[in-house]
């Protein structure tokens, strides 16, 4: 598994750089809902860890690095880039990373986040 990680739920992509980024971002109650790749295009498997954490481990899934290249293609190019239609997955890597793609929720998404947060909140490191 290779940083950074692509933690995609639909239209949303979140990015982290290490596992500390997901480790405290990322909770059990999501993981049926997102695909998980690294910057390779493996698919990784998001599982619960206990104490609301969420492990992300690489257990040899199939290598998918078109659909990856495909979708930070779309996301970035929704966002006001310009890349070309054969553009390399490794660009693509990397200007997600530096915009620290995501998506923007629709309200409907936020209100869903913010109630969440109160029925599961996130343990604080202590």
């Amino acid at each position: 598994m290779r940083y950074p990680i692509f933690v995609i739920d639909g239209d949303d992509v979140a990015v982290y750089n290490n596992a500390d980024e997901h480790w405290n971002e990322l909770e059990p109650y999501d993981i049926e809902h997102f695909v998980v790749f690294d910057t390779d295009g493996r698919v990784l498997t998001p599982r619960d860890a206990g104490h609301d954490r969420v492990m992300i481990s690489d257990l040899g899934g199939e290598p998918q690095p078109e659909w990856l290249r495909q979708t930070l293609l779309d996301l970035l190019r929704r966002r006001g880039q310009d890349w070309r239609d054969d553009a390399p997955l490794e660009g693509l890597v990397i200007a997600a990373q530096a915009a620290r793609l995501e998506a923007p929720r629709s309200n409907l998404g936020q209100a869903v986040t913010r109630l969440l947060s109160f029925v599961h909140p996130k343990r604080r490191k202590g």
